[in-house]
C-alpha cells in the first residue's frame, strides 16, 4: 500500500511538473505602425500580471526588438548555463557565467531556498535555458548587465522573411534585499521557465522603399494621359483625309510609345496607377474617328450667315451632342468619360454665346434651336 501510495505520489508530482513547463503557442501580428504586447503571468495561482513582453517591427532597419517589461528587477542568463557552473553555494558570481555580463563588483546576488528548491534534482545536471531562442533573427550586439530594470534584445532579420519565431524561456526576478554605499546584496526569489512560442508574423508595407517605382509608375499614368486627350481633340478636329492621316499617324505612334504594362504589383500605389494607365492604352487603341460630313462641306463653325443664325450648324452640334452622350454611355473608361463631358460642355458654352440675346427669325432657325435645346437638356441630364 505504501509503494502505491509513493507510485501515485510521483506520477502526480511529474504530472504537475509537466503541466507547469508545458509548452504554449501564439499567432502573433506586428507592423512597422503597429507592435504587440502580451502580458503574462509568472506564478499559475495569481491573476497579477508580473512581466509583459513587447515586439516590435522596424522595416526600414529590418529589425525586430523583444522587450521583457517589469515592476520587478529581472535577472536572465544570456546564455544556456549549467547549474553546477554558475551556481556554488546558492551564490551566482558573473565571472562563473559562459558570457561576459556588467555588475558592479562588490554587488552580491543568492539563489533564495525557495527558489532552489523548484530546480529538478539532480540539480547539478540542470541547464539554466537562455531566456530567448529565435529562428530567422540574429542578436545585434549589445552589453549584457546581471540586474536589468527591464531587459531587451534587437535582432537583425534574416532577408526578407515574412514569420520568425521567438520563444521565451528561464525568467527571474530579483529583490535588493541590502544595500550599501557601493554595493548591494540581491536574492533571487522567484524563476519559471516561460516556455512560450511566438510566431511572429511580420507585416511589411509592400510599397516600402519603392518610392522611385512609384514616382515612376505616376509619371507614366500623367504622360499618357495628355497625349490621350490631345489624340481626342484630334479626332475631333478630322474635316478631310489630310486630317484623318494625321490621325491615324498620331494613334500608331501613341500605341508604339504605350505598350501596355502587365506586371502586377503588390503596392497598392503602383498598381492604381498601372492600372489606369492600362485602360488609357485599351481607350487609345479603341479610339475611332471618321471624316466629319458637315466640317468637310467648308462650314467653319457656329455663325452668323447673312444677318441672322447658322441653323445647320447649329443642328449639327446638337447631333455632336446626342453622339457624344451615346460615346459616354458606351464607354467604361473613366478618363474618356471625363474627355466627353468636358467636350460636350465646351459646345453647349459655345453654342449658348452665339445665341444668347439673338432669335431665330426663320422657321428653320428657330427649329435648330429648339433641337440643340433638347440635345443639351438629354446632356446634362445623362452626363453628370
Amino acid at each position: 500500500m505504501k509503494i502505491f501510495n509513493l507510485t501515485v505520489a510521483i506520477m502526480v508530482s511529474l504530472l504537475n511538473v509537466s503541466m507547469m513547463q508545458a509548452q504554449t503557442t501564439k499567432n502573433i501580428s506586428v507592423s512597422d505602425n503597429e507592435s504587440y504586447t502580451d502580458h503574462i503571468a509568472l506564478s499559475n495561482d495569481t491573476k497579477d500580471m508580473d512581466l509583459m513582453v513587447k515586439f516590435v517591427f522596424n522595416e526600414e532597419k529590418n529589425t525586430l526588438t523583444v522587450s521583457l517589461i517589469s515592476y520587478r528587477t529581472l535577472f536572465v542568463f544570456w546564455d544556456n548555463a549549467r547549474y553546477k557552473k554558475a551556481i556554488k553555494h546558492r551564490r551566482i558570481k558573473p565571472d562563473n557565467l559562459p558570457y561576459v555580463v556588467s555588475s558592479n563588483p562588490g554587488d552580491q546576488f543568492r539563489v533564495t531556498r525557495t527558489f532552489r528548491k523548484t530546480i529538478p534534482k539532480p540539480r547539478r545536471k540542470q541547464i539554466l535555458k537562455k531566456w530567448i531562442e529565435v529562428s530567422g533573427l540574429q542578436p545585434i550586439d549589445k552589453e549584457l548587465m546581471m540586474v536589468n530594470d527591464f531587459i531587451e534584445q534587437t535582432f537583425d532579420i534574416q532577408g526578407k522573411l515574412g514569420v520568425v519565431t521567438v520563444r521565451l524561456r528561464d525568467v527571474m526576478l530579483l529583490d535588493e534585499v541590502k544595500k550599501k554605499s557601493s554595493s548591494s546584496r540581491y536574492d533571487i526569489t522567484y524563476g519559471r521557465d516561460l516556455n512560450i512560442t511566438y510566431k511572429v508574423s511580420l507585416q511589411r508595407n509592400p510599397c516600402f522603399g519603392l518610392d522611385e517605382e512609384i514616382a515612376s509608375s505616376a509619371n507614366s499614368l500623367e504622360a499618357i494621359s495628355k497625349s490621350y486627350a490631345t489624340l481626342r481633340k484630334t479626332a475631333d478636329k478630322v474635316s478631310n483625309d489630310e486630317s484623318h492621316k494625321v490621325f491615324i499617324d498620331m494613334k500608331a505612334t501613341l500605341i508604339e510609345q504605350f505598350p501596355k504594362n502587365t506586371t502586377a504589383s503588390r503596392c497598392a500605389d503602383i498598381q492604381q496607377s498601372r492600372d489606369k494607365y492600362n485602360q488609357i492604352v485599351d481607350s487609345i487603341q479603341a479610339l475611332d474617328t471618321k471624316i466629319d460630313a458637315v466640317a468637310a462641306s467648308g462650314a467653319a463653325g457656329p455663325m452668323v450667315d447673312g444677318g441672322g443664325l447658322n441653323a445647320r450648324e447649329i443642328l449639327s452640334n446638337a447631333r455632336i451632342l446626342d453622339n457624344t452622350v451615346s460615346r459616354w454611355l458606351a464607354s467604361r473608361d473613366p478618363a474618356e468619360r471625363a474627355d466627353l463631358v468636358a467636350q460636350g460642355r465646351s459646345i453647349i458654352k459655345d453654342i449658348n454665346t452665339l445665341i444668347s440675346g439673338r432669335y431665330g427669325q426663320t422657321s428653320e432657325e428657330k427649329n435648330a434651336i429648339t433641337v440643340f435645346r433638347k440635345a443639351e437638356k438629354y446632356f446634362n441630364k445623362v452626363c453628370k
